[in-house]
């Protein structure tokens, strides 16, 4: 988990500066970008190690000592986006602590200003879909997950994901055929393998339907 967290920050800490309407701060001054970046490398090191992206299971981090470096990670972004406030990469950082602190509602609101800088950036797509099903919203859950597929097509997680919301919504000829498709994509995905089986017990009646309440259990 540790080298995911060190690879995603890797990728997405390139900051380049990109100068937004609301920017009252001179980002072409040496000083303000030295700060900006002291405080999102601090950012990025309380998180590392506290955040769930990639095998995310929907539980809340409860350990005192997470739950800190997490708090001190949403303080040190917010200083981040006091000098930047358009910098989508602290604003997904901090989503993500939310997210891991189990404030879905904070989360899923941070995850769309994010897809508003980033309409292309399939991750946030991905994890809007997770924190509208936190917070109860298949309407929601199942637009950004059909936004994913959209922009990354051949993606088997995001598939699956896709498909999961069709079942829940009760769409289940889509959600089916979206099964089918992924598992085209990637056969020995055992994640839609085992997605496949529940969608067909579901439509046969052989299991209940899943629900934004149960979905993580």
């Amino acid at each position: 988990m540790k080298k995911i967290i060190l690879a995603i920050i890797l990728c997405l800490s390139g900051i380049t500066w990109s100068y937004g309407n609301n920017n009252l701060i001179d980002m072409t001054n040496k000083e303000n970008i030295d700060l900006f970046n002291q405080h999102y490398k601090l950012g990025s090191e309380y998180l590392n190690g506290n955040v769930k992206l990639g095998d995310y299971d929907g539980k809340e981090i409860r350990e005192k000592n997470r739950v800190d470096n997490l708090k001190k990670a949403i303080h040190e972004f917010d200083q981040c986006l006091e000098i930047k406030p358009d910098h989508w990469q602290s604003i997904f950082f901090k989503a993500l602590a939310f997210q891991a602190l189990g404030n879905h509602t904070a989360s899923l609101s941070l995850m769309e200003q994010g897809i508003k800088l980033q309409p292309q950036n399939y991750v946030l797509y991905k994890e809007a879909s997770l924190e509208a099903i936190h917070n109860h919203d298949i309407s929601k859950a199942l637009n950004y997950s059909k936004m994913a597929t959209e922009v990354r097509k051949d993606d088997p997680q995001l598939l699956g994901n896709y498909a999961m919301n069709l079942l829940i919504s009760g769409q289940d000829k889509e959600s089916q055929q979206t099964i089918k498709y992924a598992l085209s994509v990637a056969p020995d995905d055992r994640f839609n393998q085992k997605l496949q089986n529940i969608i067909k017990n579901v439509v046969s009646g052989k299991r209940s339907r899943p629900t934004v309440e149960n979905v993580f259990n």
